[in-house]
Formats: C-alpha cells, structure tokens, sequence
C-alpha cells in the first residue's frame, strides 16, 4: 500500500471516529465519512468492505488498552499496583481518546449487534480487574463482602463520564487535569476497598 492509500485509509478512520462520535453509527452515512475524509466514496469498501468493519478498524487502531500484551509485566505481580496501574491507564485512556469511548459508550448502552465485537476489547480489561480484586481480597489487602459488587463498585467510578454540562451547575472548584483525576480516582477506590497500603501507590 502506497502513502497515498495509507493517508486516504486514515483519513477514513479519523473522519469516521469524529462522526461516529457526534451523530452515533446509525446517524452516519459512508458518504457522510467520504465527504468529511474528502475521499471517493468507493474507498470505504475498498479499503474496510464497509461501515462495520470501519468502526472495527477504529478500535483496532486507536484501542491501547491491549491489557493481554502487559501480562508479564512486574506492575501485576502485586494486586494493588497492578490495580493502581489500571486506574491511571484507564483514566488517561479517557481523557486521550474521548471520541473512542464516546463510540463505545454508545454500542454498549444501546446493546446494539455490534457491541458483541466491541466486547473483545473491553472484557480483557474488566477480567483483569476481577483477577485483581479477588486476589487482593484472598491476600488480605483490599476488604469488601462481595466481589461482584466490588467490581462494579470500581468499574462505576472509571467509567463515569467526565464533568460534563447535566451536572456543570454542582461543580465549583474547576476542572482536574488527567493526572489529577486518575490520583483522586485511585484514593477513592483503594479506601473504599480497606486498603492500607494506598499511600505507597498515590503519587
């Protein structure tokens, strides 16, 4: 594939991450991603063979959060730092990839036939966190009656969107950077959870 082709395909990908996000899959044409990547309409097929697999191709593209590729890695061996480590690529993962999660907002909520191949790229995250958890818990670090709960407890508290314009009049002391929001984040969870260890993991 030549350089032309390469930018054409990216041109796709980024006219389609910006109209997925702002008029939802089914709001959005392949000529409306054509026009906005100012592309021949042919390429969609040409390059992705269609709509779906461009939205795919989004994820496959732009989705870091490869938690499978970082199994080996020492930030696991230890529940609590492997819990500190996600809370902060999570929350970095939002803040530089809001039109991704908006996408996948949207899939999941609306439980739409797409959201079963979107899944792949979520579960891996959210298991992980369920090894950690239990883990914890087993070790004697983190303290709480059900892990289920637990869980969703956690996954609730990463997953909120940010500030946004429904809840701007209950919100007085300005906006967080990233880091900042990942730290408060990470104290939040680790003291709802009854460990003792936080403060060696809160930067």
């Amino acid at each position: 594939m030549d350089k032309r082709q390469l930018d054409a395909k990216e041109r796709i990908l980024t006219a389609a991450r910006k109209l997925f996000a702002e008029q939802g899959y089914e709001g959005t044409t392949v000529r409306d991603i054509c026009e906005e990547a100012g592309v021949n309409v042919s390429l969609v097929s040409y390059h992705f063979g269609g709509k779906e697999k461009v939205l795919y191709a989004l994820f496959e593209s732009y989705f870091c959060l490869r938690i499978n590729e970082r199994e080996q890695g020492d930030e696991w061996k230890d529940p609590v730092a492997g819990l500190a480590y996600m809370i902060r690529e999570i929350v970095s993962f939002r803040a530089n990839n809001p039109e991704l999660v908006k996408i996948l907002h949207q899939e999941i909520e609306l439980e739409t036939p797409r959201s079963a191949e979107l899944r792949r790229f979520v579960l891996p995250i959210w298991t992980k966190l369920r090894e950690l958890l239990d883990r914890g818990r087993q070790q004697g670090l983190f303290h709480f009656p059900s892990l289920d709960a637990a869980m969703l407890f956690v996954m609730g508290c990463l997953l909120f969107p940010k500030p946004n314009s429904f809840v701007a009049p209950l919100l007085t002391e300005g906006q967080l950077l990233s880091h900042q929001w990942a730290e408060y984040t990470l104290r939040f969870v680790l003291g709802g959870l009854g460990c003792h260890q936080q403060e060696k993991f809160i930067l």
